[in-house]
């Protein structure tokens, strides 16, 4: 008896160890793609048909597959991607990056085939960066993804909030002008390149300009944008901060509908999401490859950001990846098959 227990427990101790090394296993290798694709699907799916901790999961998959990702590798290839020299195959590399092509693929063609009704609805694009739709404009705030210029046929207007190359995509803004779009900068000569507050308009959008700071001797070198406009389901009011670090700064004049700040380690962030009081609120700036990842960078894994801000929140807090939809309660959107 005593052999057959010692045989049992011996069992069941190699059972565990191979248990947890496949555990291991699972959580340090890289995704395949076939992972990477299911995690796309459930992440640019209907929120409402997939729970929080499915979605964590899903999360979780990309920030590994982006964890060996270095900001140069990262960096050429958004080059090579924004570029009429790209090479053949270059718009389907594997891992993340063939991930972050097919989310704002799929972003693209949803901005370009949705139809609001009524309503508003808003995609994420990459970073800061986020396109809004209403019955009667689509605009882009600091849009940055590969083959960025194919967005000018469905924008109004452009709106970026500094030169900082994750904030930007030469050729998109270079389409704009050439088609004759208004684009707001603060570097560029060839567009309104605001001297201090100034308010815009755009159709039926009153964009609120203000300058914001970047960090320790930035100062005034962000620009803010308080975007007020009719969606048909009353008066809304969006508040992109830009890569604006001081509270003291945000101070909208009316009450906000939409507010996405910046994220920073500086725990103020919370309290300053809180304290503009928006209805809805989408901290940004995670997941940016081009910063080396944590503790060593800045490059937030979403999962960091919903632990940070308590997502999901019962106070309109949430956190959207690349190339994710999200629509106003109340709005109608018809999108094309």
């Amino acid at each position: 008896m005593s052999a057959f227990i010692q045989d049992t427990r011996s069992a069941t101790a190699a059972a565990a160890k191979a248990t947890a090394l496949q555990v291991v296993d699972m959580l340090t290798r890289p995704p395949s793609d076939e992972e990477l694709d299911a995690a796309r699907q459930l992440l640019l799916g209907r929120r409402d048909a997939a729970s929080h901790d499915h979605r964590r999961l899903a999360m979780g998959l990309v920030e590994r597959a982006a964890a060996r990702m270095a900001p140069r590798q990262y960096s050429e290839f958004m080059e090579a991607a924004d570029s009429d020299a790209a090479p053949d195959g270059s718009r389907g590399p594997p891992g993340v990056l063939r991930y972050l092509v097919e989310t704002t693929d799929s972003a693209a063609s949803a901005i370009h085939g949705t139809v609001v009704e009524s309503g508003l609805a808003l995609w994420h694009i990459y970073n800061m960066g986020y396109v809004f739709k209403t019955p009667t404009l689509c605009f882009g705030v600091d849009v940055k993804m590969p083959d960025a210029k194919r967005l000018a046929s469905s924008l109004d207007f452009l709106l970026v909030s500094h030169e900082h190359v994750d904030h930007r995509s030469p050729r998109l803004l270079e389409a704009m002008l050439a088609d004759g779009k208004p684009v707001i900068t603060n570097w560029d000569e060839r567009t309104i390149v605001p001297n201090g507050a100034q308010t815009c308009r755009f159709g039926d959008a009153t964009v609120k300009i203000t300058l914001g700071d970047h960090g320790l001797g930035r100062t005034d070198t962000v620009l803010m944008f308080q975007i007020e406009c009719n969606c048909g389901l009353g008066d809304i009011v969006i508040y992109h901060t830009g890569d604006c670090v001081r509270p003291r700064k945000m101070r909208p004049d009316r009450p906000v509908t939409i507010f996405i700040p910046r994220l920073t380690p500086d725990p103020r962030v919370e309290r300053e999401v809180r304290q503009v009081g928006a209805e809805y609120a989408f901290p940004s700036h995670a997941m940016e490859l081009g910063h080396r990842r944590m503790p060593f960078g800045l490059r937030w894994p979403w999962s960091v950001v919903c632990d940070r801000f308590g997502v999901p929140a019962a106070d309109g807090i949430d956190v959207l990846t690349w190339g994710e939809r999200w629509g106003l309660p109340g709005s109608r959107l018809v999108t094309a098959d």
